[in-house]
């Protein structure tokens, strides 16, 4: 991945993360902490560092590797359709195609996506998802 564009993207995730912080009200630490290298995944209602967790860690290195992206913030989440629980580890990315990036930004509570399915991988796909925030200024996805 080129430097400079991975600087840009680094920028430009740092202007959603304000964004995001500004509209659901989210926990200052999420922002300043991205600024030193951290990303953040919220499972459960709480945030965890994604470098802790060696098998998250990996998935989000290897998506920037084959997408050229940058991952902001990640969320772990099991939902139910139709009697079947599947579980979603969910990247906020910046792509490294600066036209698409105000389509990757949140609109409304809809924001751009990578979803890994780890129930059927072979469905993983990109996408929108309904995000909010916890009273504690956690991120939450939605759907």
């Amino acid at each position: 991945m080129n430097a400079n564009m991975q600087e840009e993207q680094k920028k430009e995730a740092i202007k959603r993360l304000k964004q995001l912080t500004s509209k659901f009200n989210l926990n200052p630490k999420i922002l300043e902490d991205y600024k030193n290298g951290i990303v953040y995944c919220s499972a459960n209602d709480k945030l965890h560092d994604v470098t802790t967790n060696n098998c998250f860690y990996k998935k989000v290195k290897k998506f920037e590797e084959e997408y050229n992206a940058v991952v902001y913030y990640c969320f772990l989440n099991r939902f139910y359709y139709m009697f079947t629980g599947m579980t979603f580890f969910t990247l906020l990315f910046v792509s490294n195609d600066k036209e698409e990036w105000e389509t990757e930004r949140v609109e409304e509570n809809y924001i751009f996506s990578y979803v890994y399915n780890l129930t059927y991988k072979d469905c993983s796909e990109f996408g929108n998802v309904i995000i909010g925030s916890t009273k504690d200024g956690v991120l939450v996805r939605f759907q």
